[in-house]
């Protein structure tokens, strides 16, 4: 895994893409991660769509791949990782009867298992993202080591939706705030604890009681897939 400063990695994303309204939960889910994630989105059913996701596989740094329902496109994505030696994880939320177990070929694998896919609790997968892999990166572990007490993972959280929202947004607005705190029942206290932390570490630009940041340093890179 990359370990730049001031650039957080790349993921490749392999998962199903039907139904479309569970991919696009996922989606949306995953944009409140600080981690650039790159997605296929079609089927492996031709020779380009094969080479565009082996390229991608390359280009990233990591890769997580959805196994949950055992999609073959899937499969052939976690054997082209396997192929180009590609450090991966599995991601798994589990059902029922024979699905409430990965393939068995695929059990000593890292894995995040998961039963909602956002939230503020350990079940979630975006916990789970964050608090294994994000919280590793230069910026979240300075986040993570000036946060203290029985919510401070909820903070972090929250630190990360901060940083996230700078992959798709050149401004923060305040209003923005509450969206990305709601089912965290964090005061005011602690979101202003948490705004402090990331804007000492000069990661917005603004006045720190203003109503509008831009982003205070450069995290994400441009990857084209």
């Amino acid at each position: 895994m990359a370990r730049s400063a001031y650039k957080h990695p790349t993921v490749f994303v392999g998962c199903q893409y039907t139904p479309k309204p569970s991919f696009d939960a996922f989606r949306k889910a995953l944009k409140g991660v600080p981690i650039e994630f790159l997605y296929a989105e079609s089927a492996i059913k031709t020779k380009h769509v094969l080479e565009r996701i082996r390229a991608g596989i390359t280009r990233s740094d990591f890769c997580i791949f959805d196994i949950t329902g055992w999609n073959p496109n899937v499969t052939l994505e976690v054997g082209l990782a396997e192929g180009l030696n590609k450090d991966y994880y599995v991601l798994f939320k589990p059902g029922k009867g024979a699905k409430r177990e990965p393939p068995s070929d695929l059990k000593g694998v890292q894995r995040f298992q998961y039963s909602k896919v956002d939230g503020f609790s350990d079940d979630c997968l975006t916990f789970q993202l964050n608090m294994e892999l994000v919280r590793r990166l230069t910026h979240p572990r300075h986040v993570w080591d000036r946060l203290s007490g029985e919510l401070r993972e909820k903070q972090f959280i929250f630190a990360m939706r901060i940083l996230a929202h700078f992959k798709n947004h050149k401004v923060l607005k305040r209003r923005d705030l509450n969206p990305m705190a709601k089912g965290s029942y964090l005061r005011d206290e602690a979101r202003e604890e948490v705004m402090e932390i990331v804007h000492k570490r000069g990661l917005l630009k603004g006045r720190l009681d203003g109503q509008r940041w831009e982003a205070g340093k450069s995290l994400f890179r441009d990857v084209k897939f």
